[in-house]
């Protein structure tokens, strides 16, 4: 509440962090999934235990927009990338396009708590490695 009180005074609500510039918590993401550096085209793409929805849901509720930007109000987004191995483990989280340093941070950290597994990508039969990437956007209304 002594967060929420200094936004109101301004005339500013928080509408949220999404990812992409969503119209609805369900809409559809845009994640891009790539075979590891010198592997051939993937026949399958990783799928993520908990869906699509899933994923958006949790970023949705987890995501906070960083106070120092809020008086900015300026919308953008982080693209943050990492590896799932052949085994469904994920690593490597990075930011691979940055927006603002808090932002990238803030979807650095709720991208690597993501709860749940990643089923790995298949070629030929078999599980590979994948490099994903997921734009996280952020955007304040008034």
């Amino acid at each position: 509440m002594q967060l929420l009180l200094p936004l109101l005074l301004l005339g500013v609500s928080l509408v949220g962090c999404k990812l992409l510039s969503a119209k609805s918590r369900a809409t559809a993401l845009d994640i891009r999934f790539t075979p590891l550096a010198g592997e051939a085209a993937l026949d399958s793409n990783p799928v993520y235990s908990e869906g699509l929805t899933g994923l958006s849901q949790y970023v949705w509720k987890n995501l906070r927009y960083p106070p120092l930007y809020l008086r900015m109000t300026i919308d953008g987004s982080s693209l943050v990338g990492f590896t799932i191995d052949s085994t469904g483990q994920v690593s490597n989280h990075r930011i691979v396009k940055p927006f603002l340093p808090a932002c990238d941070e803030e979807a650095l950290r709720v991208i690597k708590l993501l709860p749940g597994t990643w089923q790995p990508a298949q070629r030929a039969g078999k599980a590979v490695g994948t490099e994903c990437q997921i734009p996280v956007s952020f955007s304040i209304r008034h």
